[in-house]
């Protein structure tokens, strides 16, 4: 038996304050909506009941946002792809964003159980004048628990404007991807934060973006398995690998904290369920 999700998450503007309007089928909703900065931006709480996928099992989430229109989404807990029946177990994300709209996306990390067969997508249309911060971190089995993942598949793709496409395939049985150099050298928690924008950064504006980020990345111990890039006009990216979620959110909190602050003029108080 199968347990599908369907959310359609609207964000609309009404009296400079951003409103979240929702419908679901299914067991994902919105758990709440806060305003710990005021009206503007609209920090919403995502809760997925079962907490995790088997196969079969589909969560589409469709997010749209009204031009100058600010959210910060987040979830309580990791989204976990269990052991597959054969069947996939799929997280299809669609985003769209209208102009001057900011996005924060920032849920907790996705777990890939050993035997899972998982697909992860998200897709981005963004207007001319929206950003969108996005990160996306993955752990390959339970290293704590002594459940590696070493079989099992997991798909993930983020697409922007449909101008540029990132696929991984992650298999536990390529032992080359999962334990070499020119791989994931043994590590288990594959982190990305992305930098989106519907127009182009200028030169300075990139350079100074990925300066934030490099410096942070030197600082840290991190440092010799993560780096910054921007592989389009439109996108800026850090890629961590690390031995545990906990050591790469670390890092990707703080950047992201720096470019919240020196790009968009914000503090950046942490979301309370980080500190749960």
């Amino acid at each position: 038996m199968t347990w599908n999700a369907n959310l359609k998450l609207n964000f609309i503007s009404k009296n400079q304050k951003t409103v979240c309007d929702f419908l679901h089928l299914g067991p994902l909703r919105v758990l709440k909506s806060l305003y710990p900065e005021g009206e503007k931006i609209c920090h919403t709480v995502l809760i997925h009941a079962p907490g995790g996928l088997v196969g079969g099992d589909l969560i589409q989430i469709e997010l749209n946002m009204q031009d100058q229109t600010h959210a910060l989404i987040t979830n309580p807990g990791a989204t976990r792809f269990y052991k597959t029946n054969g069947q996939l177990a799929q997280q299809n994300i669609q985003i769209r964003l209208g102009k001057q709209a900011f996005l924060e996306w920032m849920p907790l990390e996705n777990i890939a159980y050993n035997n899972c067969l998982a697909s992860n997508k998200i897709q981005l249309e963004l207007a001319e004048g929206a950003q969108a911060l996005v990160w996306d971190v993955t752990a390959l089995g339970l290293k704590q628990s002594n459940l590696p993942f070493v079989e099992g598949q997991f798909e993930q793709e983020i697409n922007l404007n449909h101008k540029w496409l990132e696929k991984a395939i992650i298999n536990g049985l390529d032992q080359r991807l999962m334990q070499s150099e020119v791989g994931l050298n043994g590590f288990t928690t594959i982190s990305s934060l992305y930098f989106f924008s519907g127009s182009d950064f200028s030169e300075e504006q990139r350079q100074t973006i990925l300066d934030q980020a490099y410096d942070l990345i030197q600082a840290s111990d991190l440092s010799a398995s993560a780096g910054v890039t921007s592989p389009h006009s439109q996108v800026v990216v850090v890629r961590v690998l690390s031995p545990t979620t906990e050591t790469s959110m670390n890092l990707l909190k703080l950047i992201w904290a720096s470019w919240r602050k020196n790009e968009w003029g914000l503090s950046a108080p942490p979301p309370r369920l980080w500190s749960m």
